[in-house]
């Protein structure tokens, strides 16, 4: 599986039987060069990436949102 992370959130899979071109929030946070990458694994039935032992949710870019980040006092009191 490569992977090819765009710096407008897009992202590229592809692999045996896999073409897609899904979206992240954030890019930045996945922490590795921009380019193609060569080790990855995607579980579709999730819509998980995994990379680097990180696992990152991605979206279809036709149903891009506004990014939502809770405050961090917000989310320890969600805890």
């Amino acid at each position: 599986m490569s992977v090819t992370v765009h710096s407008d959130g897009r992202v590229d899979l592809r692999g045996d039987d896999v073409r897609l071109t899904l979206w992240t929030h954030d890019p930045d946070e996945l922490d590795f060069p921009r380019g193609v990458l060569d080790r990855a694994h995607w579980i579709s039935k999730y819509s998980v990436l995994i990379v680097n032992g990180r696992m990152f949710n991605l979206g279809s870019p036709d149903a891009r949102s506004a990014c939502q980040y809770a405050e961090p006092a917000e989310a320890i009191e969600r805890l």
